[in-house]
């Protein structure tokens, strides 16, 4: 263990106090139920009913009302095209299912994001990059043609040229 860890865990009297501990110090739920050898769930509740609490002490017009944490049911449709989502506490998206309908993705696929120059983060589902791409494919190869066969034929005479010692 890095000595900063076991000054840090130490320094806590309770599993809930190194909990809270281990996660200021940027250290990842997972992470910390691996160190402390609790069960994530635990981590989870200990971390849940802080911010809980937190928001429940929070005066009824603070800003800390406002912010994303404190919303509380499915994000509103903002127009028929864009959604409100909301990072989880390990910094993972959470896309509602509307917005995993639209991306045509199944639990456990790969979804391809792309970052335009002025920061817009755009989602696509793994067949549609595919589609995306074929399309791409499809403007410099002309109709009919088969780049399948073509590369079998190349590797059929490059396999004869070697039979016949060229």
């Amino acid at each position: 263990m890095p000595l900063d860890l076991d000054a840090i865990l130490q320094s806590s009297a309770t599993v809930a106090d190194k909990i809270r501990t281990l996660h200021r110090a940027g250290y990842a739920r997972a992470d910390i139920a691996r160190l402390l050898g609790k069960r994530y769930q635990h981590i989870r509740n200990v971390l849940e009913d802080d911010a809980r609490s937190k928001r429940d002490r929070a005066p009824p017009n603070s800003s800390f009302a406002e912010e994303p944490s404190a919303f509380v049911g499915p994000p509103p449709i903002i127009d028929g095209r864009t959604e409100r989502v909301q990072l989880d506490a390990d910094g993972r998206l959470l896309l509602t299912p509307t917005l995993i309908e639209a991306l045509d993705a199944r639990p456990g696929e790969w979804v391809i994001a792309t970052v335009s120059e002025d920061g817009e983060v755009a989602l696509l589902s793994a067949r549609a990059a595919m589609k995306q791409a074929q399309a791409i494919i499809r403007r410099f190869v002309p109709a009919g043609v088969s780049l399948v066969e073509e590369l079998l034929a190349e590797r059929r005479a490059e396999a004869e040229r070697e039979t016949r010692g060229e």
